[in-house]
């Protein structure tokens, strides 16, 4: 029987539940351990890519500098894909998923990799619909490099729910006292 993880809280499955879906890393790596095309650092990843710097991870409660830097940075990933798509955990926007990820820089995952990460991944990606402290609405069109919060933003609409007859842009990097306060699914 096939059991869809999606929408399933991990905290809500009894504690025999939780080592069994822990057990998926011994599975994976017993399965290609003698695999020669395969990097050790590879094999590293598939073993302890749930590894917290903090020792919370598993399978073996690896610290800080015992956890190879391929499966710090495939902790951050494969946490931020399971928060995104409620896998396992509870299913988060984009922007709170990457808020929660910041949040635990320097605590579970590496502060260097959460920084590298934070740069690369757009809070709002573009065509997403935004919703403004000013009770505007808007949609993003382009990203600022390095600020993945502060997006360009192609307005829609005004404080009153009344549409622009003319193209309005906000570029978020520069009009700092306009903050996008949630999103919208279409």
């Amino acid at each position: 029987m096939q059991f869809d993880y999606l929408n399933y809280n991990y905290d809500q499955f009894n504690k025999l539940e939780q080592k069994e879906l822990m057990k998926h890393v011994i599975y994976g790596y017993s399965s290609i351990v003698k695999e020669d095309w395969l990097t050790l650092a590879s094999k590293d990843i598939i073993l302890c890519h749930h590894e917290k710097l903090d020792g919370s991870g598993y399978p073996f409660h690896k610290k800080e500098d015992k956890i190879k830097i391929g499966s710090k940075i495939v902790a951050v990933c494969d946490t931020f894909d399971s928060i995104v798509y409620g896998f396992l955990v509870p299913k988060m926007k984009v922007h709170h998923a990457i808020d929660y990820i910041v949040s635990q820089a320097g605590v579970k995952f590496d502060f260097d990799i959460v920084n590298y990460f934070i740069e690369s991944v757009a809070a709002y990606p573009n065509g997403t619909v935004v919703i403004t402290n000013a009770g505007e609405k808007g949609i993003v069109i382009r990203q600022n490099v390095k600020s993945p919060t502060r997006p360009v933003l192609h307005m829609i609409s005004d404080s009153h729910g009344r549409k622009y007859k003319t193209w309005v842009e906000k570029d978020l990097n520069r009009e700092l006292t306009v903050l996008i306060e949630d999103t919208i699914e279409l």
